[in-house]
């Protein structure tokens, strides 16, 4: 489970429930068209109802050519061995400009999130961190 790296009392489902309350409550205007969300491939599937991108699709996705390809590059991205040069090359390929993460996650990621690859903290609750682009 990328981007999944410990385990506390919530289920999956709980943590959708949660993240859903999140994006309504919390971010539901603040996406547009033009935005690329990077998020863990376990919580993607609410993201494009609120008006944004992210990098592949979960579901069967025949009309996207190169699916797998954006899939391995998008946990790439949440891979704490992954090299930074190669998720600056990612970020950079499709211009993702927000990072959705699990609180428990950026312990690990988000030194490297805010340091080397230039985002910022804009919004958090209990469960979740989003990061936007240093402008």
């Amino acid at each position: 489970q990328i981007g999944v790296f410990t385990r506390s009392w919530l289920t999956r489902d709980e943590y959708k429930i949660e993240l859903n309350q999140f994006l309504t409550k919390e971010l539901s205007t603040h996406f547009t068209s033009k935005d690329v969300i990077a998020v863990s491939q376990n919580y993607i599937n609410p993201f494009p109802s609120f008006g944004c991108s992210v990098l592949y699709s979960v579901a069967p996705s025949y009309w996207i050519s190169d699916n797998e390809t954006r899939k391995s590059d998008n946990n790439s991205l949440f891979d704490p061995n992954s090299p930074v040069e190669k998720k600056i090359e990612i970020i950079e390929k499709y211009g993702v400009n927000y990072f959705i993460l699990l609180k428990k996650d950026a312990a690990v990621l988000e030194n490297e999130i805010t340091q080397k690859l230039n985002f910022k903290v804009v919004k958090s609750n209990k469960y979740f961190k989003l990061f936007t682009l240093k402008t």
